[in-house]
């Protein structure tokens, strides 16, 4: 069976920076714009960027296994309990990113060196949103094989059948490619010949779409599951904790000072044990805003909570839902029960739970 192919010619713009509009191929160096934008997610860690391959996602977890495109090398990674996923235009969670998926890591290693401990992943997409980058299609030669060659670097891309083509707020086709058209594109790199698209978009339509999308299958998400958030000082019946990052502004001012909400302990791969009978009520007495280096919203809450559990020590996890949202019990797969923390793998340097860290209630103390 003969395959529809598309050769294009790629020009890139990118009025306001200076680096590459697409992400380091071939183990190139990423641009001064991204390492400022590690350094400023995180700067009292020091992140490495790496350009990896996703080979295995393990959803349920947050682990799986990666390759390393400038070197080959292949890593088991698990996601940290504060790590943040960018895919297809915004934050989302790492079981929506698809095995092949071509993605910029942000990785703390462990002393040991037994496993890569992931900060950030941000797919190709996201990356020229934040850079405000694009390219144009300078030649289409439709063949057997579809090549895209980009100015910068000469890099060549492969387009065919299964390359998913966005047109405002539709699925294109092949022949919807122009000359002189503007595109963003996710690829998959390949070892021999071209990288594979795996995604175009054009035009500014097709990009607010992705956009929204995700933003949507996002919010869903963490309604249903809670907003992830560590624990900060307690004392006696009070706590303190601070919603991770990632989490839409829709959700995030929906806990306000006042309010009634829910928080469920979890562990290390933000499971909890069974958020449906196990969630303790809290009053939120404080909020407090702040903005990182990067410009985003950290948000610090000061509950009150009518009872204490095990699982709320400073430094943990915790879920936590705002007034009026759902709890409903998750699938039997997705919640940390007693005997799973007998083969719960070994991700190297976080430590696992203790079999009597379970989120049992603890008689709050009366003077």
């Amino acid at each position: 069976m003969r395959v529809a192919v598309t050769y294009l010619l790629l020009s890139m713009l990118a009025p306001a920076l200076s680096g590459s509009p697409l992400p380091a191929a071939g183990g190139q160096a990423v641009s001064a714009e991204l390492q400022a934008w590690a350094k400023g997610l995180a700067p009292d860690r020091h992140l490495v960027l790496q350009v990896v391959e996703m080979l295995e996602v393990d959803g349920v977890n947050r682990l799986g296994r990666l390759r390393v495109e400038a070197t080959g090398e292949t890593n088991r990674f698990a996601m940290l309990p504060e790590g943040t996923v960018q895919y297809r235009g915004g934050y989302t969670d790492i079981r929506y990113v698809p095995v092949g998926a071509r993605m910029l890591a942000f990785i703390q290693r462990d002393e040991e060196k037994k496993i890569t401990r992931v900060y950030h992943l941000v797919d190709d997409l996201a990356q020229q949103i934040r850079l405000n980058q694009s390219s144009r299609l300078e030649q289409v030669k439709r063949g057997e094989t579809t090549l895209l060659t980009v100015s910068s670097g000469q890099t060549e891309f492969a387009a065919n059948n299964d390359t998913v083509i966005w047109k405002g707020t539709e699925k294109g086709t092949l022949n919807d490619l122009q000359a002189g058209q503007e595109v963003k594109i996710n690829f998959q790199p390949k070892s021999k010949g071209a990288n594979l698209c795996s995604e175009i978009w054009l035009g500014t339509a097709s990009i607010d779409r992705a956009i929204e999308q995700t933003r949507t299958n996002y919010v869903r998400y963490l309604t249903l599951r809670g907003l992830p958030a560590q624990v900060g000082a307690t004392t006696r019946n009070t706590l303190e904790i601070t919603l991770y990052a990632g989490a839409d502004s829709s959700l995030r001012t929906q806990f306000k000072e006042g309010s009634l909400i829910c928080i469920a302990a979890a562990d290390e791969r933000l499971r909890t044990y069974g958020q449906g009978v196990d969630r303790v009520a809290a009053n939120v007495e404080k909020v407090e805003l702040s903005k990182n280096s990067l410009g985003e919203e950290i948000v610090k809450l000061t509950c009150q909570a009518r009872v204490m559990l095990e699982g709320f020590r400073p430094g943990r996890s915790v879920r936590a839902w705002a007034e009026g949202w759902p709890v409903h019990e998750l699938p039997r797969e997705e919640r940390l029960y007693p005997w799973d923390l007998f083969n719960l793998p070994d991700i190297g340097g976080l430590p696992k739970e203790p079999m009597l860290t379970l989120p049992f209630a603890l008689p709050i103390p009366r003077q």
